[in-house]
């Protein structure tokens, strides 16, 4: 292998050792820190800038770079979220890291054989694109580090979540209505289920472990389906008459009458 791919090589390095510092939880902020800043902002945009576009002028090579790694960061976000493991930081950094892979892969394969002169990361550089990359480093790596701080002083807010969905699995004749309470301590709620103006169930106490999860199942049976939506009310202890969150579920059809025993 020719140092045509110098470049390629030292991406697929530090994406390989990022991917490793992550993964293998490496507890230490000082060390993850810099490889994570270069998985979310440089590798993967770098190593997709060259698979597609190849050899470009260093600001244009750059800019790209930069663009192009924060849209694969994002859309990556997305994508794992609906995986079965979830969005979490070593899933993010190896996904970063195979993409990363793969691309360099691609723009060594596509890297003509005319181009075999030593590809530089910095090569074509100017003065005063470097000062300009250095800073919008600079703002990034400050951005990232006053973002932490924010977020260490001011933890994220306990979630309670109300949902209504059609129990398709157990029941296909009922409708689930769930409590998540993605607190630090119990809590009593009541929890009203309407049509209309007619009010079908009214539990006025049901306790909620912290960090649990309260399911009750609502049977659609002499249920007018053109009556409108049933709608889930919840209210705090606290204040029973005051809405705390609510829910809609609109019916497509429901049963006439009760299934054979």
């Amino acid at each position: 292998m020719s140092r045509k791919s110098s470049d390629l090589i030292i991406v697929t390095a530090l994406a390989f050792v990022a991917a490793v510092v992550n993964l293998a939880g490496v507890s230490s902020v000082t060390l993850r820190l810099p490889f994570a800043i270069l998985l979310v902002f440089v590798l993967p945009g770098y190593a997709i800038t060259a698979a597609i576009f190849g050899n470009l002028p260093s600001l244009e090579q750059w800019l790209f770079t930069l663009g192009l790694s924060l849209v694969t960061a994002v859309l990556s976000g997305f994508v794992l979220d609906w995986t079965p493991q979830g969005l979490q930081a070593q899933t993010w950094a190896g996904w970063l890291a195979l993409v990363t892979m793969v691309g360099s892969l691609v723009a060594f394969v596509r890297r003509p054989a005319t181009r075999l002169a030593p590809a530089r990361l910095w090569a074509g550089l100017s003065i005063v694109d470097a000062l300009l990359f250095g800073l919008a480093i600079v703002v990034v790596v400050e951005t990232v580090i006053l973002t932490g701080s924010v977020a260490a002083k001011n933890p994220s807010p306990d979630v309670v979540q109300l949902w209504m969905v059609p129990d398709n699995n157990a029941n296909p004749q009922n409708v689930l209505v769930g409590v998540d309470n993605k607190t630090t301590s119990s809590a009593t709620y009541r929890l009203q289920i309407q049509q209309g103006s007619h009010v079908l169930y009214d539990w006025r106490s049901l306790n909620v472990a912290a960090g649990g999860t309260l399911q009750v199942a609502v049977t659609l049976y002499g249920i007018n389906p053109n009556g409108g939506p049933l709608e889930a009310t919840l209210y705090r202890a606290d204040a029973p008459n005051t809405p705390y969150r609510h829910v809609m579920f609109w019916l497509s059809s429901v049963p006439t009458s009760t299934p054979a025993q």
